[in-house]
């Protein structure tokens, strides 16, 4: 400007692609552009200033471009720092001297160029004679057929072959609109655009599932689905399982570019842009409602909520699944009404095949095994929760690891995606958040710590939600997800808090060997080799006991589980149509290890009553019982007598009311003493609480009374 001259300048080192439509209509009324960036050693100004011109040329301006001179040795020079040194005079000079943008592209092709090379230079010059005049098209073709020495026909008939590749490009840019519908953002409220792009990316969907299903996917062309309340996207990382993996706004972005052509209205003529990033906003937080809803994606076939096998691979949408089958799974037919003669070899299958080598502390042990294998295959059968599958053995080598990877081998196709519990709280719920978004029917926690009691309320939250809610890492936002998945634990004599082992089905290894990964004579060594070769056979054998039970009306089993009471039924009936003993048989040693606590108490109440019956006492008395009797250790602590009964004293206070086998912990109301009274109640029959006798809430509590 203070060199007299008018200019423009892009807000970075150069002009972008979106800012060309901006660029042609301030530049509408100029009878020519000259463009002039600064000249650097590494070539990035006039790299720039080629592609704007190149841009200009192509919608009809006459861009030329102009090089400031760069002294030797010279890193860099500004535009405005030439105008300084030399002059507003220098610059006009170096404009005066801009040669137009055919001509440029001449200058810039060494005389010396290989003839092999020669034709792929030559090609953007050819291209750029499409928008002249006739007469300085063939001008410059003269000057290409003097400098390199080429016939004028061999030049037209390159022309020609460029022409042509030009309009079989704009005639595949013309058919890919057909597909992609033109969204105009120009001059427009959002939300009008908003629109327009969500049926532009769900017409898509249907495409990309389509072609997912039949063909397989691309990852940039993968299918979109809405996961509880989050935007998802099938996802194949490389040799692992299909998942669903959450949007972010560039994924989202790459979609909206690739599902629609986007317009802006320049001079009464479409000109390309790209999508807002406010729209690929708006499609997080308000994912569009024509995608479907997606809970799981599975590799294996799987029986559906109303029964039905599902083998065709894609989209179920009643029962909100993707397959995507393994390639090399072959299940051949699958008998409606399976004799006892194919329930006998299904079921030994397992028995004496894939688990004869495991050394199950009891049958229910090895039944649960089996319900693990088959619960993946019935899961959209049973309403609401199921239990932690805990995997435990007395040490290390004895197999948890493996019996879990078979599972998953049968049930995915491939090896269990390992995670472990971190001890601590918030972690666990960031580690089950991260472990649901991915959709996968099979989730592995490794290694409990057998050196402190396992005791998470998120975990326990979890394995009885049906839907799980928490904040995404990073961000406020918070996230929804279905509950779906079967869940193992694997750990060495795991410590499990009354919570967590109420939730919990066991499946105990126990070799009864020192360094029992020292152990040989298997049946199939190595066991996983086995599995893989023979996946087909076993999942065939898996749908073939579940369509057994199918057939014989879905008898529910007696068995029950607080909280889990639907899979007890489905798989205890399951279960005795299959056959298999044991089911659920071994949960009172399973919560006598994890009830320590309880034991303690029970002990303690079957003494006091034999002491004491249902009188009145005070807690100094059934202090001076626990001292004599070396009761309620852990509870009264290691410190001394007072220590000792004011601790006694408050546990007492949280027992308040609660049962151990037939006796309920009684607090009385306050003495005329104001000392606080303690006595048992005998429950006969039904458990009831009799209002009568009990106390109202004490504020105060005296710990030596």
């Amino acid at each position: 400007m203070q060199a007299g001259i008018a200019c423009l300048s892009p807000a970075t080192t150069r002009f972008r692609k979106q800012d060309i439509p901006r660029l042609l209509r301030l530049t509408r009324d100029a009878r020519r552009v000259v463009i002039c960036n600064d000249a650097e050693a590494s070539g990035a100004g006039e790299a720039g200033a080629r592609e704007t011109a190149a841009a200009l040329w192509a919608e009809g301006r006459e861009a030329c471009l102009a090089l400031l001179p760069r002294p030797q040795g010279t890193e860099k020079v500004d535009v405005n720092a030439f105008v300084t040194t030399h002059g507003a005079a220098a610059l006009h000079e170096v404009l005066g001297r801009a040669r137009g943008y055919p001509e440029y592209l001449l200058d810039g092709i060494p005389e010396s160029a290989p003839k092999a090379d020669l034709d792929k230079a030559l090609a953007p010059l050819l291209a750029s004679l499409q928008t002249c005049t006739a007469v300085r098209a063939d001008v410059v073709l003269e000057a290409i057929s003097a400098k390199f020495g080429l016939r004028r026909r061999a030049l037209n008939a390159n022309l020609k072959g460029v022409v042509a590749q030009k309009e079989a490009a704009a005639t595949a840019q013309r058919r890919a609109s057909a597909v992609r519908p033109e969204i105009n953002v120009g001059n427009r409220q959002l939300w009008a655009i908003v629109t327009e792009a969500r049926q532009a990316v769900v017409q898509a969907n249907e495409r990309r599932m389509r072609a997912a299903s039949t063909q397989g996917f691309a990852n940039e062309a993968a299918p979109l689905f809405i996961r509880g309340n989050a935007l998802a996207q099938l996802a194949q990382p490389e040799k692992e399982a299909p998942i669903l993996a959450e949007m972010t706004e560039a994924a989202v972005y790459g979609v909206l570019l690739r599902e629609a052509t986007w317009v802006a209205e320049v001079e009464g003529s479409p000109h390309s842009v790209f999508p807002p990033k406010d729209v690929a906003r708006d499609f997080l937080a308000y994912p569009p409602p024509g995608l479907p809803p997606v809970e799981a994606v599975i590799t294996t076939p799987v029986f559906g909520q109303d029964g039905k096998l599902l083998l065709t691979p894609g989209l179920h949408r009643e029962d909100r699944l993707w397959l995507e089958p393994t390639p090399a799974l072959h299940l051949g037919a699958v008998p409606e009404r399976p004799t006892p003669e194919e329930v006998a070899a299904a079921r030994a299958l397992f028995f004496d095949d894939v688990f004869v080598d495991f050394p199950f502390a009891h049958p229910s042990d090895k039944a649960h095994a089996l319900a693990a294998v088959l619960l993946p295959f019935v899961r959209r059968m049973i309403e609401g929760c199921t239990p932690l599958h805990v995997v435990e053995a007395p040490a290390v080598g004895s197999g948890k690891g493996l019996l879990c990877n078979l599972v998953s081998w049968v049930v995915t196709g491939r090896a269990c995606a390992i995670g472990t519990l971190p001890e601590n709280e918030e972690e666990i719920r960031k580690t089950l958040t991260a472990e649901l978004a991915l959709a996968r029917p099979l989730i592995l926690l490794d290694n409990a710590n057998e050196k402190a009691t396992l005791s998470s309320a998120a975990l326990a939250a979890m394995l009885t939600s049906t839907s799980w809610t928490d904040r995404l890492l990073g961000k406020t936002q918070k996230l929804t997800l279905p509950n779906a998945a079967m869940w193992m634990l694997t750990g060495n004599n795991p410590r499990l808090s009354k919570d967590i082992a109420r939730r919990s089905v066991r499946i105990r290894i126990d070799p009864k060997l020192d360094r029992a990964w020292t152990r040989t004579d298997f049946k199939h060594d190595p066991i996983i080799p086995w599995v893989k070769a023979h996946r087909s056979e076993l999942v065939r054998a898996a749908l073939t006991l579940v369509q057994a039970w199918i057939a014989a009306g879905r008898p529910l089993g007696k068995e029950r589980l607080g909280s889990f009471e639907h899979w007890a039924a489905v798989m205890g009936g399951l279960l005795k149509v299959a056959g298999v003993e044991g089911f659920l048989d071994n949960l009172d040693e399973l919560y006598a290890n994890a009830d320590v606590e309880g034991e303690s108490w029970r002990e303690f109440v079957q003494a006091w009553w034999a002491a004491h019956g249902a009188e009145e006492v005070l807690v100094s008395t059934l202090n001076e019982l626990c001292e004599k009797d070396e009761l309620m250790l852990q509870v009264r602590g290691e410190g001394g007598p007072r220590s000792q009964q004011s601790r006694l004293g408050r546990a007492l206070q949280t027992a308040r009311d609660r049962v151990f086998g037939d006796l309920r912990v009684v607090v009385r109301n306050q003495d005329r003493k104001k000392r606080t009274m303690y006595a048992l109640q005998k429950l006969a029959g039904e458990l009831e609480v009799n209002t009568a006798t009990t106390p109202e809430e004490t504020t105060e509590v005296d710990p030596w009374a």
